[in-house]
């Protein structure tokens, strides 16, 4: 059963005493029903998505994705450094409420449930509101790590005019205020990526 579903169980029992079966059953069916109203998956399967992939085949990905569309890996990397330093496969940051990151999976699937369409998801914290419009790509693609990926580069590659600094800044925003402050922080993990490399 759905941990998230145990936990209102075990706090509703605490605060109301014993509660029946029926009650389980309407409170799951509530739950299911505002997930799909909302078109979000079930806990299982957001961990299922999220997990299915190790920090080494992540990383894999990314430079076989990379070498597939010619985008420098050191320049996606400095991206994923902005968005995503955890490097957590499951990181969701609503837009109208920002938290800060966290490692727990649990607290990024009730952000995940609780979010807008207006949510930046998974390893590359790809905007859902703005990008699924040009893309067409679902919060399930966003989910799974290689798909993420993929989506990331088209929108970095989308952005590219011969200039891959700029392509940078216009992944976070093409407003000037925002664009400056987001290249000023991928510049910092970009030298770091090229010394690596």
């Amino acid at each position: 059963m759905n941990k998230l579903l145990l936990s209102i169980i075990t706090i509703t029992t605490t605060l109301f005493g014993d509660i029946t079966r029926h009650d389980i059953e309407v409170n799951s069916k509530k739950y299911q029903n505002q997930l799909i109203n909302k078109d979000k998956v079930s806990y299982s399967r957001f961990r299922e998505l999220t997990t299915k992939y190790t920090s080494e085949q992540i990383t894999g990905f990314q430079e076989e994705i990379a070498r597939d569309m010619n985008i420098p890996i050191p320049v996606h990397k400095s991206i994923i450094g902005v968005e995503n330093g955890s490097k957590y496969p499951y990181v969701m940051n609503c837009n109208n409420n920002i938290q800060p990151y966290s490692k727990d999976i649990m607290k990024n699937y009730m952000n995940y449930v609780n979010c807008s369409k207006n949510v930046d998801m998974g390893y590359s914290q790809v905007n859902y509101m703005i990008w699924n419009k040009r893309l067409n790509f679902t919060q399930e693609d966003l989910l799974d790590p290689k798909k993420n990926l993929e989506i990331s580069m088209k929108i970095l590659k989308m952005n590219y005019s011969g200039n891959w600094i700029r392509a940078i800044g216009h992944y976070h925003s093409y407003t000037p205020i925002h664009f400056n402050r987001y290249v000023k922080l991928a510049v910092i993990h970009l030298r770091h990526e090229l010394k690596k490399s």
